[in-house]
């Protein structure tokens, strides 16, 4: 195993996870209400793509830990539709015109299949770093 690999699951799922779920977005992205954890729109982007790599993981990284080929294909549809609705803001909009706007529910959609076939798929659930995860999500 690739402890790099590794490193790099834990976070894209840590992120992905937020992202499978509004209500979790809202209290973290607008009312602050979730001690210990600070995110936002910008903050999600940045996490998954500057900090983990997101698209250079599902080109080597998912294929060296073995992760499924539904998964894989199941998180390339996730970067798809996440790169769509990044590149189609017109202007910056605030993270409660995201949590607004219908475009972003296809983004959470696709990230609640993400997570499901993760927990399911042996080799990445291996990936889950229960430690690090916020306690909304334990």
């Amino acid at each position: 195993m690739d402890e790099i690999s590794a490193i790099l699951a834990k976070g894209i799922f840590g992120a992905i996870l937020e992202c499978s779920d509004k209500d979790f977005q809202f209290k973290v992205w607008i009312d602050g209400a979730v001690d210990t954890y600070n995110s936002s729109y910008t903050e999600l982007c940045s996490t998954l793509f500057d900090d983990n790599f997101f698209s250079d993981f599902l080109y080597y990284d998912a294929f060296i830990l073995c992760f499924g080929q539904e998964l894989i294909s199941n998180l390339k549809d996730y970067r798809y539709f996440f790169e769509e609705y990044n590149h189609n803001l017109i202007s910056k909009k605030s993270d409660i015109e995201i949590l607004k706007d219908s475009e972003w529910d296809k983004v959470v959609q696709q990230a609640k299949v993400v997570i499901e076939l993760w927990k399911e798929d042996q080799e990445a659930s291996k990936y889950i770093n229960h430690e690090n995860l916020p306690e909304y999500f334990k």
